[in-house]
């Protein structure tokens, strides 16, 4: 039996508050990438976020996740169905989706099963089909500011996210035939000062909460990333506000039309 990786409570309530940036469908569209009347897998759905935007492109989506809070939470929005499952298990029937998507979600697999996984997103597929990856690479993820200005993210970052070169090496090898990259910026609406920003910093470092990268450090590395925030973000942004913007990139592999 496979022993399936645990996610850290606070992970989870970050995810929940992970709504779609203000310019995911202008970023999504770039890709014109037709999905109207398509058959979507949303794996490792989540609260449903994403597949309510997949559906108002026109797409007939389906959501898989193992957590239960969010297949109820996902059953609630524009899914066709939600199925609980671990994603590694995948226990859908071959060539039954146009489009699989994969976000922010291959990095949490471990290494020694990403091709397994990979292989079965690929016999998921009808001909033709594409998986879609919404992800980020360390390169991309250094531009933010609280990597550049904190450099013991750098390395945090660099164990979680694989290269685009590991990945297009895996698809590869599981059958795909294109692959196209596209490089992405998520946008939310800055916060309003710096004031605000440390606010809430204040309570990451007190509470043990916050974004993946934030769970890797000890409560003493917590400390120390916030009051190098206290000092390095208003020499950035002054008295004015803090951007919100992260790089990463849209990876669409086609499955060939012939096995």
């Amino acid at each position: 039996m496979m022993v399936q990786r645990q996610s850290h409570p606070m992970q989870i309530e970050d995810w929940k508050e992970r709504t779609p940036s203000e310019n995911w469908f202008s970023e999504f569209r770039r890709l014109d990438l037709s999905i109207v009347g398509r058959r979507v897998l949303d794996i490792g759905c989540g609260m449903g976020y994403y597949g309510d935007l997949l559906a108002e492109l026109g797409a007939e989506v389906y959501g898989l996740d193992r957590q239960q809070e969010f297949v109820s939470s996902a059953s609630s929005k524009r899914y066709r169905g939600v199925i609980r499952a671990n994603v590694t298990e995948l226990p859908v029937a071959d060539s039954s989706f146009d489009l699989v998507y994969a976000r922010y979600l291959l990095h949490h697999i471990p290494r020694e099963r990403l091709f397994d996984l990979i292989g079965k997103i690929y016999r998921a597929l009808s001909g033709g089909g594409h998986l879609l990856i919404e992800s980020t690479t360390p390169d991309l993820a250094n531009r933010h500011h609280d990597i550049q200005i904190y450099p013991k993210l750098k390395s945090i970052i660099a164990s979680m996210y694989p290269s685009i070169e590991t990945f297009t090496d895996l698809l590869s090898r599981a059958g795909f035939r294109t692959i196209e990259i596209t490089e992405t910026t998520q946008t939310r609406a800055p916060y309003r000062n710096v004031s605000y920003a440390l606010e809430r910093s204040a309570v990451l470092a007190s509470t043990g909460g916050g974004p993946t990268y934030w769970l890797q450090l000890n409560e003493a590395e917590r400390k120390e990333f916030h009051e190098v925030r206290c000092n390095e973000l208003i020499r950035m942004f002054g008295d004015g506000p803090v951007k919100r913007q992260w790089s990463g990139y849209f990876l669409v592999a086609t499955k060939g039309d012939t096995a």
